[in-house]
């Protein structure tokens, strides 16, 4: 059907409106509904309701105890190391560096103490680098083979080509190892920690956890199929047992009323 260019225009603007609201939505926390960032208002997740909520916000609800009761969902929670031993959202974060960048604002170095305003990504690292870090990045032996993005250049990628540094919450040290007793990501202090292998922990490298998962997922896939094909014969060997009783149904109903006649007619 042929639609006015108005309309048209109109239904784009409503879409545009639509996604501007969902940012709004999640670059907010819905308890104060000051909008996050990475210095004060930080994004922490909840392991229950899987809600994003500001730190200051989780704070007054634990009176700075280690126990805290969500104010989503109401579950109680013991935090051993307080608020902040709850993960940031790194979706939230990287979201909010898109429309930093998009904007045209600053962004401080994530390698420098002084946090100076940073000019660059790198792809492999995550993070982001002043002027000054960026050429010690290019010349460190380790990372200097590593893809660099400008500002400029992020501009035109995607908000999903962007990464965020995922770090221990604890020890401040990236994620890159997997303990399967706790099935959670750690560090590599916390594998001397907490999940120390002398004390009954498995743990294996974010590498290796990656592909037993993905074996184990293909596996379970494969077990759905099969299921699936099962409970498909099953449910198309029920619907012809429906038929049959339908049939019998009419036959037995066809019947009563041939006897019934009759019995009148008598």
């Amino acid at each position: 059907m042929y639609q006015p260019i108005g309309h048209i225009i109109t239904d784009i603007m409503s879409d545009l409106v639509s996604v501007a609201e969902i940012k709004d939505h999640l670059t907010e926390c819905p308890i104060c509904t000051e909008h996050f960032d990475e210095s004060t208002r930080i994004p922490r997740r909840m392991p229950c309701c899987v809600q994003s909520l500001c730190q200051p916000c989780l704070e007054t609800c634990s009176r700075g105890t280690t126990v805290l009761d969500c104010p989503m969902c109401r579950q109680r929670h013991y935090l051993k190391g307080g608020v902040k031993s709850l993960p940031k959202e790194t979706v939230i974060l990287k979201i909010l560096d898109y429309l930093k960048i998009q904007k045209g604002l600053d962004l401080p170095c994530t390698d420098c103490p002084d946090k100076e305003t940073a000019v660059a990504q790198c792809d492999n690292c995550g993070t982001f680098l002043c002027s000054i870090c960026l050429n010690a990045h290019k010349r460190n032996m380790v990372t200097k083979k590593h893809t660099i993005n400008t500002f400029h250049e992020m501009k035109g990628r995607p908000v999903q080509s962007y990464r965020r540094v995922h770090q221990c919450s604890h020890h401040q040290q990236p994620l890159q190892f997997y303990c399967n007793t706790c099935d959670k990501v750690v560090c590599v202090s916390c594998t001397v920690v907490d999940h120390d292998k002398g004390k009954g922990h498995n743990v294996v490298s974010v590498d290796e956890a990656h592909k037993e998962k993905i074996k184990s997922t293909d596996e379970f896939l494969v077990k759905m199929e099969e299921k699936t094909k099962r409970l498909s014969k099953t449910e198309s060997d029920l619907n012809m047992k429906i038929e049959d009783i339908e049939l019998s149904k009419r036959v037995s109903r066809d019947d009563i009323n041939r006897v019934f006649d009759n019995l009148l007619m008598l």
